[in-house]
């Protein structure tokens, strides 16, 4: 996201990834098997709990645009051993990263948004 990251923040259990946008722009992640869930009680509040089940993916993705070229995005992917690759998607790209080899997220250079929001907006 070109900002930072932060180990066990905000709860002991996550990690958070920050954009250093106006917007405050965060991804937050739970451990594997975590699950993020409205409590009986109620919406309100959440409760993190353990999942009795292990989904080998996921039903849904997002896109981010991002501050970083695609070498810059695959390198991070990489790192953190996720498959990555640029996925031509009709008329734009964008850097596809498979966050623990089974979610994807869609990640968008500052080329890629300027193509992305005249086709989809």
């Amino acid at each position: 996201m070109g900002g930072r990251a932060r180990d066990h923040f905000p709860f002991e259990h996550s990690s958070a990834a920050f954009s250093g946008d106006e917007y405050g722009t965060m991804i937050e992640c739970w451990k594997r098997g975590q699950v993020v869930a409205v409590p009986d009680s109620g919406p309100g509040t959440f409760e993190i709990r353990d999942s009795p089940t292990l989904q080998e993916h996921q039903a849904f993705h997002t896109a981010l645009s991002v501050n970083l070229d695609d070498d810059e995005i695959m390198a991070i992917a990489r790192e953190a051993g996720w498959k990555t690759a640029v996925r031509a998607n009709g008329p734009f790209s964008v850097v596809e990263v498979w966050i623990e080899n089974r979610l994807l997220l869609e990640v968008l250079s500052p080329d890629q948004t300027k193509n992305y929001l005249r086709v989809m907006t």
